[in-house]
């Protein structure tokens, strides 16, 4: 577990993004242990490769993701525990 859970991304979390589709609204996922990953749910297991770009982030930190439909820049704007 980091310091300042309340800040950093870590499994157990939700996570605010921005920037799959412009000008749409904030995605909330949440990050959970693989057995508990239900996408249909926007659960996503801590080994895929979205919960790999995201761990460890912080609230602000901005990044490069590649989806099916190409790459996305994408923004941490909240992140906290359920």
């Amino acid at each position: 577990m980091h310091e300042n859970s309340d800040s950093v991304v870590d499994v157990g979390n939700w996570v605010n993004l921005t920037g799959f589709e412009p000008g749409a609204e904030e995605e909330k996922i949440y990050i959970v242990d693989d057995a508990a990953a239900q996408p249909a749910e926007l659960k996503v297991g801590k080994s895929s490769p979205l919960a790999q770009a995201l761990l460890g982030k912080q609230v602000g930190d901005e990044f490069s993701f590649q989806t099916p439909a190409g790459n996305v820049q994408l923004t941490v704007t909240a992140t906290g525990q359920p």
